[in-house]
């Protein structure tokens, strides 16, 4: 699996914890994200602001950012070491967008748990990246931990602070290229 994979199906299953908006903390927050698919982990944050969700993640040892938006028809991926940008268009991101601005899966309640020592509420989702289970605070709601029914998926977060998100964290830095453009001007022939 490639990184960029890796990373659309993280934002895939981020999204699918939209639903669970009715708790205060899910509308507006950031954190410290721990990604592991199989064996690689991968260190990152996020944020959610207004329908808009900003993924940062490392993997193999590369820096890539996705951002999502619902008024747009494509994710923007950042590669911050090379100061170049690539949209995602629709039939890449089919399941994500629909995941995101469209039929949502919704969270069941399952049961509520005691996980290292904190109390918890666990919630099943059917969703399009599969089933999903996600653990949240017991009477605030705070997101934990996702992860997949094989357990093959993880994803925790830490420092988990709620409130409003810098707009400028959802907009591609003005002096980013298109990663595309470029591989034109310089390819040969």
């Amino acid at each position: 699996m490639t990184s960029r994979q890796i990373i659309m199906l993280l934002c895939l299953m981020i999204t699918s914890i939209s639903p669970l908006a009715a708790a205060e903390v899910l509308r507006e927050f950031s954190a410290q994200q721990m990604a592991k698919v199989g064996d690689v982990s991968m260190p990152g944050a996020i944020n959610v602001s207004a329908g808009r969700i900003r993924v940062e993640t490392r993997v193999h040892g590369v820096s890539e950012i996705v951002i999502l938006k619902p008024e747009k028809t494509h994710a923007c991926v950042l590669m911050p070491a090379q100061k170049e940008f690539m949209r995602l268009p629709p039939r890449e991101l089919e399941l994500v967008l629909v995941s995101v601005f469209g039929k949502a899966a919704t969270p069941q309640f399952e049961a509520s748990e005691v996980k290292a020592g904190q109390k918890t509420d666990k919630y099943r989702i059917d969703s399009p990246a599969g089933l999903l289970y996600l653990w949240t605070e017991s009477g605030t709601g705070k997101p934990l931990r996702l992860q997949s029914a094989n357990k093959r998926i993880r994803l925790e977060w830490r420092q988990l602070k709620a409130g409003s998100q810098a707009d400028a964290l959802f907009e591609k830095p003005a002096d980013y290229r298109n990663f595309m453009e470029q591989d034109s001007r310089t390819a040969p022939g």
